[in-house]
């Protein structure tokens, strides 16, 4: 949804660096979580996690073979965390984010993010500096102990 509504400004002539680092669980760090915890309902949380994983990673490459993105660079990596947060910044101007929580339906347990609950901050607000410092310290986080 947001590389879309950013192709409509990009074909507007809007001129913005616009990079996407896609970070996602690596699902052999999540197997490896197994082992701490011997309970089923856990195992099969990471399980669904895992399959939400790579079926969203394989859609979202599949989308943008079709939907020919040619105005953005985007980097896919595998990091060694549970998601937290999803964010998207635009040059330094803008941050768009959002987090993930731990959800339940019938087949279990798995992580979630809310996209209605989405925040923005812009060059305007006040916190931006410091949540933009926390925002691109865990970026250099994700890019040091992510696998590309």
């Amino acid at each position: 949804m947001a590389l879309d509504d950013l192709k409509a400004g990009v074909n507007k002539k809007i001129s913005r660096t616009i990079k996407l680092y896609l970070y996602y669980a690596n699902t052999e760090y999540l197997d490896k979580l197994k082992e701490f915890k011997d309970d089923d309902s856990f195992v099969s949380m990471i399980d669904e996690q895992k399959k939400r994983i790579e079926s969203n990673v394989r859609h979202f490459k599949e989308e943008l073979e079709y939907k020919k993105y040619n105005f953005v660079d985007i980097y896919f990596r595998e990091h060694f965390d549970s998601p937290q947060f999803w964010a998207i910044q635009i040059d330094t101007k803008d941050i768009f984010w959002g987090y993930f929580m731990l959800r339940k339906n019938e087949n279990g347990e798995f992580f979630e993010s809310l996209l209605n609950n989405c925040f923005h901050f812009d060059n305007g607000d006040m916190e931006l500096d410091g949540f933009s410092d926390w925002i691109n310290n865990n970026f250099e986080r994700l890019e040091k102990w992510s696998k590309k």
